[in-house]
């Protein structure tokens, strides 16, 4: 790998590692307690004591795939200071003996390479593609009856017995459901039809949760069996070549470059040199076609006031006098900027409108309440909401009492206005001297 980095100076590359443990389906980060715990984190990344086991979390980036938060990244430059990394993290491993092996590994543990790479020179510097390589030990499945041979105990070692139980039934079960994962894709892979209803179990234990860009991702898998050829572990080497078996049925996806990732900083700094160069485009043009004093950018102050000084001189000037020459549009940015103007002064004619309104009439809901603590009994001329007169901003439909005339005066098809009516519209009143005709009697006409 470092060669073929070594031999493309055109791209700038950065390599880093990280080790995980598995340790009974609890991750556990091996660089963490090494010499290399000062090393560059993931965000999020909690500091552990050595030996401390802290639960972290699996995610999936969609950039990056399936990534473990928090683990420490270690920056290597040379394959020398990999293996430093490697050797450091199999240090802090969980080892244990029993009756097969004198250091057993009681973990499964995935030592992961990390790639970025990025152009140094022309078009694409900004784009970033990320690689990764995982090396996992996934730790042999046990017999427990050929494991805990007695004569490979010390004596009195019952507390190591069942520590050394509970170990194997974690590798077991892991195993066990990384079997059902592969064994669900190569069901898959047999009827690549039934692949977009089919599911694969990744989330049923840690190791395959990690392991789900490994096994059914676009990318290249190789699986190394171990096998010990002898009578008394035929049916134990038999499984393995099954499990091997079933891994090779599996339909990989098509491998492609990697995840793409962008740097922010290079496609601001990459943006903003396009725009200015733009601008400059803009006006060598302007400057060509004899055109100036025209403005690209956002307005300053005294240019937007200048520009609603000509907005309110063409907007109150006469039919007669209006001549569109009078107010060309030079820019889209002038544009924008006009009609942010038009649409300030609109409001504002409506707030003034409004509160000349509200001076000399009383605005009444259609429901009939009281606006402003004002009582419907009041003297005072009222305009009912009931009309269909618009008043700017207010959102409301007005009738318009005359207060100097004394009369209701009432626009639109329907609506009542409560006020005080001339003397002339008064009906007759009736004379108060006059008697009531008796029950029964027929009133004289």
């Amino acid at each position: 790998m470092f060669a073929g980095i070594a031999a493309k100076p055109e791209r700038e590359y950065s390599v880093s590692v990280s080790y995980t443990e598995i340790y009974n389906d609890r991750i556990r980060d091996l660089l963490e307690a090494s010499d290399f715990a000062a090393s560059m984190r993931l965000p999020g990344a909690v500091s552990t004591s050595a030996g401390e086991l802290t639960d972290y979390a699996i995610v999936e980036d969609p950039v990056a795939g399936v990534v473990v938060r928090g683990l420490a990244q270690v920056p290597i430059a040379s394959e020398e200071e990999a293996l430093k990394a490697l050797f450091a993290g199999e240090t802090t491993r969980v080892t244990a003996p029993h009756a097969l092996n004198r250091r057993s590994n009681r973990s499964h543990c995935i030592f992961t390479v990390f790639v970025r790479q990025r152009a140094r020179l022309g078009a694409g510097k900004e784009r970033i593609i990320l690689s990764k390589l995982h090396l996992v030990d996934l730790a042999g499945s046990e017999r427990l009856k050929k494991t805990m041979a007695a004569e490979a105990l010390a004596p009195s070692s019952s507390s190591a017995s069942d520590v050394l139980a509970r170990e194997a039934m974690s590798i077991n079960r892991s195993l066990s459901f990384l079997e059902q994962c592969v064994v669900a894709l190569s069901r898959v892979g047999a009827n690549p039809t039934a692949a977009a209803t089919a599911h694969i179990p990744y989330r049923q234990s840690k190791l395959t949760s990690i392991l789900k860009d490994s096994l059914g991702g676009p990318c290249v898998t190789v699986l190394v069996a171990c096998v010990w050829p002898e009578l008394r572990h035929l049916e134990e080497s038999i499984s393995t070549l099954r499990f091997a078996q079933r891994m090779m049925v599996i339909k990989k996806a098509e491998i492609g470059s990697g995840g793409i990732a962008y740097d922010t900083d290079a496609l601001l700094r990459k943006y903003e040199k396009t725009i200015a160069r733009l601008q400059q485009e803009l006006a060598m043009h302007d400057a060509l076609v004899d055109r100036t004093g025209i403005a690209y950018g956002d307005y300053t102050p005294e240019q937007s006031a200048a520009l609603a000084t000509r907005i309110q001189k063409y907007v109150s000037a006469s039919d007669a006098e209006v001549d569109d020459a009078d107010f060309p549009i030079d820019s889209v940015s002038q544009m924008q900027e006009t009609m942010r103007i038009v649409r300030s002064l609109v409001k504002a004619t409506a707030v003034e409108v409004e509160e000349r309104l509200r001076q000399r009439y009383h605005l009444i809901p259609k429901d009939g309440r009281p606006v402003d603590g004002i009582p419907l009994t009041s003297g005072a001329p009222v305009a009912s909401t009931a009309d269909n007169i618009p008043v700017p901003g207010s959102g409301s439909a007005l009738g318009v009492m005359d207060a100097a005339a004394g009369q209701g005066d009432v626009f639109g098809t329907s609506g009542l206005v409560l006020g005080i009516a001339a003397a002339s519209d008064r009906p007759p009143a009736l004379s108060r001297t006059s008697a009531s005709p008796p029950r029964g009697a027929s009133p004289s006409v």
